[in-house]
């Protein structure tokens, strides 16, 4: 009996199926549905927590003083664990459309009816980043946080467009100007120590001013903050700067962003 036809038409339903992008094999799939997606080499979690380290040194997950952002319920350094693991990424659909998601890194593996595996970082940001503008809440806030964790080339362009873009829910907006803040942070505080020209102790008045600036009404005080963004020899009043022009959402604060961003 000749074999070979079979195992020829075997190989092309196979690479059919491989072929079909993430939004085809979710769309085809049935009931909840998870994938995994590899992280960023500073991003671990304990399964209801997910830390983004500053520091990658030997060591750094099992230290109980870690320096980063933390997402979750509880402190991943209470009991020590913290597992460089993918994320999974798990969706819940009602219609064909996506009503829940939620993204886990570590900790004990959550069961899906449908599970695709390891997706490609890239094919895992593209579509995280076209259904968080749609979902609401911490279905949006998780999309935006699985897309910045993802391996790969930064995602702030993309975050950005969704800033800016009038018709994505409020959280997705929000959740994406946080991740853009925080690499801003990053571009303009880069090379700086905590304590540079500016003293401790003016530090703490020229902090006041800088939130009492950010109250001005009609983005008065908006050329103040990107002035000290651009101009101070402070990381803290940098940062600071940065998280007040963030809750403004004034264009002119965008516009910085992306200029810094760019041109980093």
């Amino acid at each position: 009996m000749n074999m070979r036809p079979l195992v020829l038409v075997l190989a092309v339903a196979a690479q059919g199926a491989h072929a079909q992008s993430l939004d085809d094999r979710i769309g085809s799939a049935r009931g909840t549905i998870a994938f995994e997606v590899i992280t960023r080499r500073n991003v671990c979690g304990n399964g209801v927590s997910i830390f983004i380290s500053r520091d990658t040194s030997p060591g750094w997950t099992t230290s109980r003083q870690r320096n980063g952002m933390h997402f979750g319920r509880t402190g991943v350094a209470e009991d020590g664990i913290c597992e460089e693991t993918p994320a999974r990424v798990l969706l819940t659909r009602s219609g064909g459309t996506v009503t829940d998601l939620r993204v886990t890194v570590g900790g004990r593996e959550t069961a899906a009816d449908t599970d695709l595996g390891i997706v490609k970082a890239a094919d895992a940001v593209r579509y995280l980043l076209t259904l968080a503008p749609r979902l609401t809440g911490r279905s949006a806030d998780h999309a935006v946080l699985g897309a910045a964790i993802a391996e790969g080339p930064s995602v702030w362009r993309q975050l950005l467009a969704i800033v800016r873009d009038n018709d994505a829910s409020e959280t997705s907006r929000k959740a994406s100007l946080f991740w853009v803040s925080q690499e801003v942070s990053t571009v303009v505080t880069a090379g700086l120590t905590d304590v540079a020209m500016d003293d401790a102790s003016g530090n703490a008045v020229r902090s006041d001013a800088l939130f009492y600036l950010s109250q001005r009404r009609d983005g008065e005080g908006v050329p103040a903050l990107i002035r000290v963004v651009r101009e101070s020899k402070s990381m803290k009043l940098k940062k600071d700067a940065i998280f007040f022009l963030s809750q403004s959402r004034d264009p002119r604060a965008l516009d910085l962003f992306e200029k810094l961003l760019a041109g980093r």
